[in-house]
């Protein structure tokens, strides 16, 4: 159109990256941080709270039971421990993925350990898959060149062969 329209609009931001670093190293421009620092929410992982899983799960329980269609009446001790003792480098994402993994595997009222020993150890296989791309031993290639061709074997490994995946993996178009 030809004729401006106003508009007032809130613009919210997440980021798991220091984006002052970010601004040192020129991958973020300077303006734009200023355009959208207005009000900072420091949220830290989940890592570091991880009192608050026993006010995720509940929740996570209720919205996932209803939807799977489960009946869940009690999170034991031994689940809620596994949970605590993990790590959680996907965050409250990769929490809500096990509490969901949990309940379609359920064959009880009752959440317990064993229902999380599957997705741990689909998580453990994960990593240690790409663990074995890139071997400890192997000296880093000298050329841009030799380190691209590794890029490209190894999403080709991740993604099976399917060269579609591949491309998409590593951000690039599928005749790169």
């Amino acid at each position: 159109g030809k004729k401006s329209i106003s508009v007032n609009l809130r613009v919210i931001t997440a980021t798991n990256r220091d984006l002052a670093k970010e601004i040192k190293e020129n991958r973020f421009r300077e303006d734009l941080f200023y355009r959208l620092n207005v009000f900072r929410i420091k949220l830290p992982p989940l890592r570091e709270r991880k009192q608050e899983i026993y006010e995720l799960v509940p929740i996570f329980v209720q919205q996932i039971s209803s939807l799977l269609n489960k009946r869940v009446v009690k999170v034991s001790n031994e689940y809620y421990k596994m949970l605590v003792d993990y790590n959680w480098p996907g965050n409250i994402r990769e929490l809500r993925n096990a509490v969901q993994y949990s309940i379609a595997t359920l064959d009880g009222p009752i959440l317990l350990e064993k229902h999380l020993a599957g997705f741990f150890n689909q998580v453990s296989q994960q990593i240690k898959k790409e663990e074995r791309l890139w071997p400890i031993n192997t000296p880093f290639p000298s050329k841009l060149s030799d380190l691209e061709k590794i890029a490209i074997q190894n999403s080709l490994l991740l993604a099976k062969g399917n060269k579609m995946k591949a491309a998409k993996l590593l951000g690039i178009g599928r005749a790169t």
